[in-house]
């Protein structure tokens, strides 16, 4: 990979990196990067930072273009210096953190739109935006106080298309999420080979059943989720979709959901980078997953000069 640094002065493409570390999972706002560096006496301060392809011939074209593996903010550079030699850390997060780092102005809604959405939350921090759909939402949004951009985004995303925001690696976001309809296939034979796996059921995981309140006062709406009842779980949750603060009857379907996917998950170690592939379907090469439906929830990469290895979480959908 070609390693790429934001200074004062413009784009300088960064040298003698010891490791990478790329840590990306779905239920949180930002990806993170951790590259260390042999120490170098001029090696420059850092604002922004990206990772592109080997074969990019041109960097400033590729940043501008967005044909990026890897972008976001320096939140530290870290020198230190021992017996054994010094070297130079820098963290970084994806371009989210723009979001969860600044608040926004408290405001309502009244059928509002992606574009709408777009311009008072993502332009100004140079984020873009895929829109779904350019009609009218019918439905009323509040914003509070102390709330950040990335909750408005997120409120949004979650009373009008039912799930979460995803903000990829161009820092492009994604109003309906990034599931996808490509297929990552584990397997030591035809496929991504892993030599490492684990294979974990969680009863706890799962909700049996979600009391709503329509009126604040009683929890007589029952949902239930049969198949979790069938396995003999018994977990009941309460919500009140009255009291203002956006619940809705789709909240339910996400908890049941929620709990249904962390119920049943596959860690996967493999010797190959693997990153940007969350939301992707996976199909793994094992009894134990035979006819499941399988999505990529995490995906943790580390690359040093003697290799890679990526450690995948899957979960059922």
């Amino acid at each position: 990979m070609t390693i790429v640094g934001k200074t004062e002065d413009g784009l300088t493409e960064l040298y003698d990196a010891v490791s990478i570390e790329i840590n990306q999972e779905q239920d949180v706002p930002c990806d993170d990067l951790t590259a260390v560096f042999a120490y170098s006496d001029n090696f420059p301060t850092l604002s922004k930072i990206y990772l592109l392809d080997d074969d990019c011939e041109d960097i400033e074209a590729a940043v501008l273009g967005r044909e990026v593996l890897f972008s976001g903010i320096v939140d530290e550079q870290v020198l230190t210096a021992g017996t054994d030699g010094a070297e130079i850390k820098v963290y970084a997060r994806s371009f989210a953190a723009l979001l969860t780092d600044n608040e926004c102005i408290p405001q309502s809604y009244n059928n509002p739109t992606d574009d709408v959405i777009y311009h008072r939350h993502l332009a100004q921090f140079g984020l873009y935006a895929k829109p779904n759909n350019t009609s009218v939402r019918s439905g009323e949004m509040r914003i509070y106080k102390g709330e950040s951009h990335y909750k408005a985004v997120e409120r949004y995303c979650k009373q009008f298309y039912g799930g979460k925001p995803r903000i990829d690696c161009t820092g492009t976001c994604h109003f309906d999420g990034m599931e996808s309809d490509e297929c990552v296939v584990f397997d030591n034979c035809s496929g991504v080979p892993f030599d490492f796996v684990s294979v974990s059921e969680k009863n706890y995981s799962r909700i049996s059943q979600v009391k709503v309140s329509l009126n604040g006062v009683n929890y007589d709406t029952c949902i239930n989720d049969t198949d979790a009842e069938n396995r003999g779980v018994i977990r009941q949750r309460y919500l009140d979709i009255s009291d203002g603060t956006g619940n809705s009857m789709s909240d339910v379907d996400r908890m049941i959901k929620s709990g249904k996917s962390g119920s049943f998950s596959v860690v996967l170690k493999c010797d190959a980078v693997l990153i940007n592939k969350l939301g992707a379907k996976a199909e793994i090469n094992i009894p134990q997953c035979e006819g499941k439906k399988l999505l990529i929830k995490e995906l943790h990469c580390k690359i040093t000069g003697s290799g890679a290895e990526t450690t995948v979480k899957v979960s059922i959908v």
